[in-house]
């Protein structure tokens, strides 16, 4: 088995393994592109749990504030994470997947694997079958190394170039949440109310909306630290 053999068995595995990502991607993409979209520079992905846990606040006020258009753009925001994030778990399991996923449908591990098992089940070896239950056992190792090894650069050149992608997208997607928030709860007169029941204010913006997630959802240590920096980013 040549070395551009073994790349290349590999590679076909890998890109079919996050194939499922690819068109979600491009379409992501050409819809930035399409739509001249804004991508900022700035993280706003350490933020989403946030805005998150205001949407289902606000909503408990009004809920029918979410407009048809924001609340395909909030779960679409929703189904972004949730690739990313599986995507983040992915990383950390090259090795699971490369044994549960990848060994089991290569026909030559397979192969021989199922000839050491039968010589290790057999009771007694003569000389022959020692040395051939021995080279198997080297060649098997070897093998797995040097697959594992392409496996390896293969799997998280791919995984660290979806993320990258996917990142840059939901970051855009972020950004629109934040801002499509703003005109929907100005929108609504319950969320109004409720900012002036709690001597907030009635103007819907970046240091209200966050004032007002800190006396109704981030009321503990931990998140008032989170809360700081949420603050920093939106001035």
């Amino acid at each position: 088995m040549t070395q551009e053999k073994i790349v290349e068995e590999v590679d076909i595995f890998v890109e079919l393994f996050f194939e499922k990502y690819f068109d979600i991607i491009e379409k992501n993409f050409d819809f930035i592109d399409s739509h001249n979209l804004y991508v900022s520079k700035k993280n706003y992905l350490f933020t989403l749990e946030f805005l998150f846990q205001i949407i289902r606040s606000f909503r408990r006020f009004d809920n029918q504030f979410l407009s048809t258009t924001f609340g395909r753009l909030y779960r679409d925001t929703q189904n972004l994470q949730t690739i990313y994030l599986q995507l983040q778990s992915d990383s950390k399991k090259d090795k699971e997947i490369f044994l549960k996923q990848f060994l089991p449908k290569h026909k030559l591990f397979q192969e021989m694997k199922k000839s050491i098992e039968i010589l290790e089940d057999m009771v007694r070896l003569d000389s022959y079958e020692k040395e051939t239950k021995a080279i198997l056992n080297t060649q098997y190792k070897e093998m797995y190394t040097i697959y594992y090894s392409e496996f390896q650069k293969s799997f998280h050149r791919l995984n660290g170039e979806l993320l990258s992608d996917i990142k840059e997208i939901l970051n855009s997607k972020v950004f629109y949440l934040e801002k499509f928030l703003w005109k929907e709860t100005s929108n609504s007169q319950s969320i109004i109310n409720k900012l002036n029941s709690i001597k907030i204010g009635t103007k819907v913006d970046e240091r209200n909306y966050l004032l007002l997630g800190a006396r109704i959802d981030f009321i503990t240590e931990n998140n008032y630290k989170y809360l700081q920096k949420c603050l920093r980013t939106y001035r």
